[in-house]
């Protein structure tokens, strides 16, 4: 289990990587300072974030290789600035 902090569209507590091996099971527990979408690519997982509660993302690491979890849509739909995408992290699943 690692606990990733959100806080100016950065993680404030970000390893390099989050790296782990084939067949390991992950559990990234999730908060953020405001609303947002984090996305591990490749695995296609997507959860939605907001300021008041802590939310967790399981990940079975099938695929090897390196996969950005990025976020995206930070705050309000409004705000168009907030849309693009931010790499925050990167997961590397290494064979065993």
């Amino acid at each position: 289990m690692l606990h990733l902090r959100i806080a100016a569209r950065k993680i404030l507590n970000a390893p390099d990587a989050i790296r782990v091996m084939a067949g390991d099971r992950i559990e990234l527990r999730w908060t953020t300072d405001e609303a947002t979408t984090v996305h591990v690519h490749g695995y296609d997982l997507e959860l939605r974030l907001d300021p008041v509660a802590e939310r967790t993302l399981r990940i079975e690491a099938t695929a090897t290789g390196r996969f950005p979890i990025s976020a995206h849509g930070f705050g309000p739909a409004t705000d168009k600035s907030a849309q693009r995408e931010v790499v925050l992290v990167y997961l590397e699943v290494h064979p065993r």
